[in-house]
């Protein structure tokens, strides 16, 4: 051991603590007293060198075994060699202070590093400081683990763990450094020493006095403050922060010491640290706001000197440093007490006044009303509401006599701060304000002047009602009931026809009837009939207010809504239309809305199928149709408000309504039969059936399908020839394509009767679209949940489809299409195989070419019915994988079927029809290689693959920010503004064409060409489009298109388009 002692210590052969060394003494071959003995002559030295390296050999080997358990306990480390060797590193801190000092004026060349340099800059020249204060370093780092010996965490697990006697003997050490004089970390180092004598041995350091005389800790508080002051690093600032806390919190504070403490404390406040934008350290601003917020909160005893310089920064005109005092003061006033809030009040009042009344910024003001509540809240509590509290509801009460000007709107944040402050302030600030409004509101001449007093009086029903919610230590009952007093005046003033017509008057007719126990049921039941009576009003925003009011009147009457507002909303609902309907939809709306609890909803349930069941002996016309199409739709809406409620009899619903909707469908009504009741009650199927159980599923769907023979009985949907019949796949496909995968079907012998059945194109147009969406739906859920492919007839099938009548094959190819898409889903490889044949065949058969690439559309549409919820089996990114491949396979086949125009039509046609499912990242990948094209597919004769190609330019043009220098952008980026560039006089020209009405060009192409053309304006530099920028402008004027447009949407686009180019001029001249 002497030889590694000599070769590390004297000739300073290793760079590191020899390990032998720590082994031997960590494991008790060599102990530590016999280490000591062998350095003492290096301990004694002359030599400053070697004194520091074995002072750092033997702070090494303390802290080692220190950290040898988590007791921070050792054989070696017993109490007498703890107590030596804390001695000894306290005593030696002044020895290693003047090692440093003439280290440091040999070193004293060095470059002066500002504060605003870099981290890595600040970083270099804490090391190269840290180089003369190794020796310091080594000791404090000794000490900072002897302070840990017998400790977990807080707790002293061992009677040999470091004592008070220790603490005292360190801290006096301590407070002789000049802490600012060395780097960071070294600092950080004394703070964490501080932090855990303070953490573990407080009372041994409170006996630490001035004098005899002097109150506990006041020593230490005094030579901690000198120490710490001055620190500026934010990481230290935190440690300091929160022990000057705990001593404040536990501590009696002198004013000596309380006046120190505030030297140390009150000199950072306000923050106004700001991170440099490379700092590693993540503290942020609010970091330090809140730990020093914690400590000026802390002790009352700050309260002398702590006031003054809170009050001179109030007089901030705004910001973050105007919010941080506001905040200090809600969290300081209830700490330093009534006393200290009253002797400073009015000057606070007059700060906080300007703030409420004058505002800069909402925040600000925000903020004063919540420091004004605290205030209210310290002096009042347990004290009588006089003087200043009166002179401040006066002035605020003052403001509201003009109800309609800003300041009253403002000053009822005053009224708010007396409501929210204590019950003593809110029956005082209420009685008061009730009064005058009360007063005001009866004398009022101008409807005006009236709607602008209730809006006054609503705004402190509101506040009453958010802070009894707010604050669980407050009621109505417990602050005297304060509304009861005027209960007469409110109910007369609320359920007036002024009240009733506008806004603030309905709401706060609603906080009325939300408040405990104000009105009897009777009041009651007129406040309601009130209210729902503007469900009839013209107004539609004083409807829309009636029946949010309504809704909450539910929540705490129901009784009184459901055996009032539920039949006056009812006898809205004719049996049959003899004109007009004045109000059945609002009454519908609300219904729909307001009938969700079981109770309701069953009368409503009983009600909707009473008047369907009216109308369907009534005449099918438009009326009627959309009379009942409305009906279903309450229904509906209501169901999936239960269902996002979590309500738990949907269940039941779900077993009784599918089965009476079905026996309405197939009576012999008109109504019932018309193409969008159909639709409507299917989509309501659609909702229901999966909340179905498997078993009650199963059981009703047996039972149906025997009653109709199903599939081809000559009730059945698809064994019957006439359009109502045929019809009637809708709701059975909703059912099979929404119920659970569990029951059991023969599916595959399904699949051949559908494709047959389709083969008949009904000659009305909406019924044939009905058929064919229903029956496409239906051949997808059978081969997702049930079916396995069939594919010896599959591939039979797919070769009679080019010998159909082409409507016949549009039908078989979307069919086909989506019995790939359900197979496919569930990972089945003949679904992926029938897309495959499709594309492969669509490029070689003129028959099947551009019909096959638009019948494309299944994968881009309709993906909330294939759904989990459904039932379906989704394989993940099936989807994403598909179309992946599709556009791969779709462009390579463009570009190699260069002589073959009518090919690359298609494929052209292809791609823009799948392009609207591809996921945005997916797509933004391709612009490139698609960009030439999507502009060729603006002027082929398809209006679907026209406005699909049209936005994916619309995200092509919005790759890159206008903002951003071509340097700033990534490679490809950068290519696909160069492309675009390249081709915008075409791509302008093309789209023009695709802004004006025409066969090809419907109202969302032109729409979508718009919004490219306004974009490309926004986007592309200002040489390339100037040349362009005439016939834009002249293009959108021409009469029937552009901003002359029949249709009102397009009209709006083409001004704003025309406005972006119109805008280029300006630039120009620029």
């Amino acid at each position: 051991m002497d030889k590694a002692l000599e070769a590390y210590v004297a000739n300073a052969t290793y760079a590191d603590v020899p390990p032998s060394i720590v082994e031997d003494v960590s494991t008790g071959a060599v102990p530590l007293v016999a280490l000591v003995r062998a350095m003492g002559a290096y301990l004694t030295s002359e030599e400053d060198a070697y004194r520091a390296r074995a002072v750092g050999l033997l702070s090494h080997v303390v802290q080692h075994l220190c950290a040898s358990s988590p007791s921070h306990t050792h054989a070696q480390l017993t109490r007498n060699v703890m107590r030596t060797l804390t001695e000894f590193f306290s005593e030696k801190l002044t020895d290693a202070v003047a090692v440093g000092d003439a280290l440091a004026r040999r070193m004293n060349d060095a470059t002066l590093v500002p504060a605003s340099a870099s981290h890595d800059v600040q970083k270099s020249e804490e090391l190269r400081a840290m180089k003369a204060e190794q020796m310091l370093y080594d000791c404090l780092q000794a000490l900072l683990a002897l302070s840990s010996v017998g400790y977990e965490g807080d707790h002293a697990t061992t009677r040999d763990a470091f004592g008070g006697e220790e603490a005292r003997t360190v801290s006096r050490a301590l407070f002789g450094l000049s802490l600012k004089l060395y780097p960071q970390p070294l600092r950080m180092v004394v703070c964490k020493i501080l932090d855990s004598l303070v953490a573990r041995q407080r009372q041994a350091l409170r006996a630490m006095r001035t004098s005899a005389e002097a109150p506990d800790g006041s020593a230490f508080i005094q030579g901690y403050t000198k120490l710490v002051a001055g620190e500026k690093d934010p990481r230290n600032l935190l440690v300091l922060f929160g022990l000057a806390r705990v001593l404040l919190l536990e501590w009696p504070m002198a004013p000596a010491e309380a006046e120190a403490m505030y030297n140390v404390l009150y000199c950072y406040f306000p923050i106004s640290f700001r991170p440099l934008p490379d700092d590693p350290y993540g503290i942020a601003p609010d970091d330090l706001k809140r730990a020093l917020r914690a400590c000026l909160a802390a002790s009352p005893a700050l309260a002398t000197h702590g006031i003054p310089i809170l009050l001179e920064k109030l007089g901030a005109s705004g910001g973050a440093a105007k919010l941080d005092t506001l905040q200090t003061w809600q969290a300081c006033l209830p700490v330093y007490g009534a006393a200290a809030a009253a002797a400073h009040a009015d000057d606070v009042w007059s700060y906080l006044k300007l703030d409420i009344l004058q505002p800069t910024d909402d925040a600000s003001s925000d903020e004063a009303q919540r420091t004004l509540t605290v205030l209210l809240r310290v002096l009042y509590t347990d004290a009588p509401v006089e003087g200043l509290a009166e002179t401040m509801l006066r002035e605020a009460l003052q403001e509201m006599r003009e109800p309609s000007k800003s300041l009253a709107k403002l000053s009822v944040k005053i009224a708010q701060s007396f409501v929210q402050a204590c019950a003593r302030t809110s029956t005082y600030a209420t009685e008061h304000m009730l009064r005058q409004l009360l007063m005001q509101w009866s004398a009022a001449e101008a409807p005006e002047e009236a709607v602008a007093t209730l809006s006054l009086l609503t705004s402190l029903l509101d506040i009453l009602a958010t802070t009894y919610a707010d604050d669980a230590s407050r009621t109505y009952a417990g602050d005297q009931q304060p509304l009861h007093a005027f209960h007469d005046e409110l109910l007369a003033a609320y359920t007036s026809s002024t009240a009733c017509a506008c806004e603030a008057g309905l709401c706060g007719l609603v906080r009325l009837l939300e408040c405990p126990a104000l009105l009897p049921r009777d009041e009651c039941t007129y406040a309601v009939q009130r209210l729902q009576s503007m469900l009839l009003d013209e107004d539609e925003m004083v409807r829309a207010v009636a029946l949010q009011g309504l809704e909450r009147v539910l929540a705490v009457h129901k009784q009184v809504v459901e055996q009032t507002t539920l039949p006056f909303l009812l006898t809205q609902l004719p049996h049959t239309l003899q004109g007009p309907p004045r109000h059945v939809q609002t009454a519908l709306s609300a219904l729909a809305r307001l009938c969700t609890p079981p109770d309701l909803f069953d009368a409503l349930v009983v009600r909707i199928f009473s008047l369907l069941s009216a109308i369907g002996r009534g005449p099918a016309d438009a009326a009627h149709t959309g009379y009942a199409c409305a009906l279903l739709a309450t229904l509906q809406v209501a169901l999936e408000r239960k269902i996002e409620q979590g309500h738990t009899d949907v269940a039941r619903y779900a077993a009784s309504i599918p089965p009476r909707l079905l026996t309405w469908l197939t009576r012999e009504d008109h109504v019932a039969a018309a193409v969008p009741v159909v639709q409507q009650a299917s989509d309501m199927l659609l909702l229901l059936v999966p909340h179905l159980p498997a078993a009650k599923a199963q059981t009703w769907l047996d039972t149906m399908w025997a009653e109709m023979a199903w599939p081809q009985g000559p009730t059945c949907p698809l064994g019957a020839a006439d359009t109502r019949t045929r019809n009637l796949l809708a709701p059975y496909a909703a059912i099979l394509v929404a119920v659970t995968r569990e029951i059991t079907l023969p599916a595959s012998a399904w699949i051949a009767p559908l494709l047959t059945w389709l083969q008949v194109v009904d000659s009305d147009p909406a019924s044939a679209a009905l058929q064919t969406r229903s029956a496409s739906f239906l051949l997808c859920a059978l081969a997702n949940k049930w079916a396995t492919p069939d594919e010896e007839a599959l591939q039979a099938y797919w070769q009679t489809l080019p010998t159909l009548p082409v409507p016949q094959r549009k039908v078989g190819l979307a069919a086909w299409l989506w019995l790939a898409r359900g197979w496919a889903a569930c990972g089945t490889t003949f679904g992926t195989a029938m897309f495959t044949r499709v594309l492969s065949d669509m490029l070689e058969d003129a028959r099947l070419g551009s019909l096959a690439a638009s019948a494309l559309h299944v994968l881009a549409e309709n993906d909330e019915v294939m759904t989990r919820a459904h039932g379906f089996r989704l394989r993940i990114l099936y989807k994403q994988r598909l179309l992946d491949t599709l556009v791969d396979t779709l462009v390579d086949a463009y570009h190699t079927k260069r002589e073959n125009e009518a090919a690359r039509t298609t494929c052209l046609i292809a791609i823009a029809t799948v392009l609207p499912a591809l996921p945005d990242a997916s797509l933004r990948g391709r612009l490139e290689a698609l960009l030439p094209l999507l502009v060729h597919t603006l002027s082929i004769d398809d209006a679907r693959a026209r406005t699909s190609a049209a936005k994916a330019l619309h995200l092509a043009v919005t790759q890159w920010p206008a903002d951003r220098s071509v340097a700033e952008m990534d490679a490809a980026t950068q290519a696909l503004q160069a492309h675009v560039e390249d081709q915008a006089s075409t791509l302008v020209r093309r789209l023009l064409a695709n802004s004006t009405p025409g066969a090809a060009t419907p109202p969302s192409t032109r729409i979508a060409s718009l919004h490219v053309l306004s974009t490309l304006a926004t986007q592309l530099p200002l040489d390339v489009l100037l040349p362009m920028k005439r016939d834009v402008i002249h293009a959108l004027g021409q009469r029937d298109q552009g901003v002359d447009d029949p249709r009102r949407a397009v009209r709006s686009a083409a001004v704003d388009c025309r406005d972006v180019w119109y805008r280029l001029q300006q630039a120009e001249t620029t």
